[in-house]
């Protein structure tokens, strides 16, 4: 038999071959660089033996597949007077060696790739080793050779920099990892702080020693924060902590700016805001409230912007100036103001010399709105002080409240309800300044009339102290029928109010619906007046006296002296007044014409004078736009126009194209229909219009609300606070929606770094 050489070999089977590899198919061939040229990411390069035609590195081992090691029927090669081949059992000793099939050759792996100073030997770096029978030998030595070794090292180290990185990989992700972790605990200590802020309370302790026991609700949080993160707790010990009280106020600032800036942004966006401001005492300092309001499309937003000390400036030339400067710090003084709304104190409202005529100066488009809130609560006041038996029923309401808050009664107050199985409800004291309180106080003594009744005969009874005396009268006071009557007759009517109370105090209330709101109101109290309601009531008030033994017989009338006729006049025809005459109404009419026809007429009229048809004139106008009637909304659109650079024309055919539109496709459409429909791509000019309507405040409610936050976050043990500081929680507080759902930690963290060099790391 013919014996194979290594050309036969590879020209007449190449089946054999590939049917003994036992690895898997071999892959596309790729030149490989000159050692001298590798740059430790590329493959290299064996030089191209000068006796072989053929490339003799096709199929050698890259850097990414490692040395190529096929196991198969070797060729042999006749060496002296052997045949010898080569055996693949050097692979486990040798794990450096790979074979070339091409040329049945060995070369180094390592050496191939890794010696750049050409130091090895060119047999296993370029041309090949196949004489078998020096094989081990020649391998033996090779593997102690000095260049050999580098290799290996430098291959060891790149397959080490290939899993870890190089020492420079190696250090610049350890830096990286630093900044990610001083990132994450900055990015925690700004999470604590709007925490705190959103909720309204203290950050800061008394004393935040190491040693106190409680140094405040922020270090208290990051000291359970500590207990939780293994991280957090490292930075946190550490010298630089970042949780100084100064730190606190960058942060709050930030925040602060941030949330007024989307507002702004807003602002800018609708083109045209209103204003509403309000005074209110904190401590020793006069405080003024800035609220705005404005379209976001058409949503209606009231936003707090800030609190501002006014203390040293309450005249309306300063108040003017104050304003105006704020508006310039957040960059929307230049956009049209167009209404503004405050509450009735003369300085704000004077036609004369008022904040809002001085307003009205910069901005001719903000007109005044009053308050409709204050207005329906100066309608209540001034009630309940001009009518006799009212001022008697509320001061009684006020003495059972100064009674009832002393702990001895209030706590045998309490012990009662829960007696009678009732729900246990508190007396509220009067003030001018609490809307609701009167009709709160007037629902909770009914509720409880029973429970009243039963402690104060309690305390009688036991008479264990000075509270006993008190109590009696008040007990006599409350028995009466005048304060039976009046009780309910001011629940029924201050329900009422209290509803419209409520209502005008939304933050979506538009001035047309509060319009309409006032007017259902007074034809509500003035449908009360008939016999028909008196009726239902009088029927109310007659169960509930017969249950607690109480006579429902006018009492003054009864104490009066009976009037003697002059007997000189006797047969005489008189037609001029001689005296007061016999009052033949007792019970039921007498209550219905002295006391609930004064009341009812008292308020409805009250109601009418303060919202009468002259301060309620646009406001008809702006009902009549929204029902897109032209002709009966003109004093509105005339009023907008000019400085609006509203197209009157365009706005007729818009508000006609719109109308007919709608009366088309829905039979009684609403407010909310014809907002979906306008878009401001088709109507540019109803679309502005509208949202001119729809961001004139009813109420300077959104001020008030901020003063109750006020008192919370500027407490008692937090009078210290300075002013930034305090602006910056309130808005915090205040707007915690727009804070949670608009600004992120992250990017308080961005604008942190901003703000200038740190001692820690944050950044690349």
């Amino acid at each position: 038999m013919k014996r194979l050489d290594i050309r036969t070999f590879f020209s007449s089977s190449t089946k054999n071959i590939s049917t003994n590899i036992e690895t898997e198919p071999s892959e596309p061939t790729e030149p490989i660089e000159n050692p001298e040229n590798n740059d430790g990411n590329n493959s290299l390069c064996l030089n191209k033996s000068k006796n072989e035609n053929s490339n003799p590195v096709i199929d050698l081992g890259s850097l990414e597949s490692g040395p190529k090691q096929p196991i198969l029927s070797y060729p042999l090669k006749k060496i002296g007077k052997q045949n010898r081949s080569f055996s693949s059992k050097y692979y486990e000793k040798y794990f450096w060696i790979e074979y070339s099939v091409h040329q049945d050759s060995l070369f180094c792996f390592v050496c191939r790739h890794f010696d750049n100073l050409n130091t090895s030997e060119d047999i296993f770096k370029k041309i090949g080793f196949n004489n078998w029978k020096k094989l081990s030998d020649k391998l033996e030595k090779h593997s102690n050779c000095k260049s050999h070794c580098s290799s290996i090292e430098k291959y060891t180290q790149y397959k080490q920099s290939k899993i870890h990185g190089n020492v420079h990989t190696q250090l610049s992700d350890q830096f990286k990892t630093d900044i990610l972790n001083n990132q994450m605990y900055i990015q925690k200590i700004i999470d604590i702080i709007l925490y705190l802020a959103r909720q309204g309370l203290a950050l800061r302790g008394h004393n935040e020693k190491q040693e106190s026991s409680n140094k405040g609700n922020f270090l208290e949080l990051c000291e359970l924060f500590c207990k939780f993160d293994n991280n957090f707790n490292v930075k946190y010990h550490a010298y630089l902590s970042y949780t100084s009280h100064d730190i606190q106020n960058e942060i709050l600032n930030i925040v602060s700016n941030s949330t007024i800036k989307v507002i702004t942004n807003e602002i800018r966006k609708c083109g045209k805001y209103s204003l509403m401001c309000d005074e209110a005492r904190s401590f020793k300092e006069e405080q003024l409230s800035l609220c705005v309001r404005y379209c976001n499309g058409f949503e209606i937003c009231e936003r707090f912007i800030k609190f501002i000390d006014c203390s040293q400036s309450r005249d309306a030339e300063s108040l003017k100036n104050i304003i105006i400067n704020e508006l310039k710090q957040l960059e929307i003084a230049d956009i049209p103001i167009v209404a503004q709304t405050y509450d009735g104190a003369s300085v704000m409202s004077g036609a004369v010399g008022g904040l809002q005529t001085k307003i009205r100066e910069k901005y001719p488009t903000a007109v005044y709105f009053h308050c409709a809130a204050h207005k329906l609560a100066l309608v209540v006041t001034d009630t309940c002080k001009n009518i006799r038996s009212s001022v008697t029923f509320f001061n009684l309401l006020e003495s059972l409240y100064i009674h009832f808050s002393q702990p001895f009664n209030h706590s045998t107050f309490i012990l009662m309800q829960k007696k009678l199985g009732l729900k246990p409800l508190k007396l509220t004291q009067l003030s001018t300044t609490r809307w609701a309180c009167r009709y709160k106080n007037c629902n909770n003594v009914k509720m409880n009339y029973e429970s009243i009744i039963n402690t104060l005969e309690e305390e009688i009874n036991n008479n264990k102290n000075k509270y006993a005396i008190e109590a009696v009268g008040l007990l006599k006071g409350i028995k009466k029928a005048q304060f039976i009557f009046n009780l309910f007759v001011f629940h029924d009517i201050l329900l009422t109010i209290d509803l419209l109370s409520q209502t005008l105090q939304k933050k979506n209330m538009t001035l047309g619906q509060a319009t309409s709101a006032i007017n259902g109101v007074i034809s509500t109290l003035q449908d009360k007046r008939s016999d028909k309601s008196f009726k239902l009531l009088w029927d109310d008030i007659t169960n509930f006296s017969k249950k607690f033994g109480i006579c429902l017989n006018n009492e003054e009338s009864s104490k009066k002296r009976k009037p003697v006729d002059n007997q000189r006049l006797n047969n005489s025809l008189v037609t001029s007044t001689i005296g007061s005459r016999e009052d033949n109404l007792t019970g039921e009419k007498y209550w219905k014409a002295n006391v609930y026809n004064t009341i009812i007429d008292n308020i409805t009229n009250r109601m009418k004078t303060r919202f009468s048809d002259e301060s309620q004139k646009l406001a008809k106008s702006i009902d009549n736009f929204f029902i897109l009637d032209f002709d009966g909304s003109l004093e509105f659109i005339e009023y907008y126009s000019h400085n609006l650079k509203i197209k009157m024309d365009v706005l007729k055919a818009e508000m006609m194209i719109v109308n007919n539109y709608l009366n088309s496709q829905i039979k009684n459409w609403t407010i909310q229909d014809l907002l979906s429909t306008v878009t401001l791509e088709l109507y540019p000019n109803l679309h502005n219009l509208l949202q001119v309507a729809l961001s004139i405040p009813v109420s300077s409610a959104s001020c008030e609300r901020s003063f109750s936050a006020m008192r919370r976050i500027k407490n008692w043990l937090r009078t210290s606070m300075i002013q930034n500081r305090f602006s910056n929680l309130a808005i915090i507080h205040i707007e915690n929606e727009l804070v949670k759902t608009s600004i992120e930690s992250k990017q308080i963290l961005e604008e942190f770094v901003k703000c200038g060099s740190r001692r820690i790391q944050l950044t690349l």
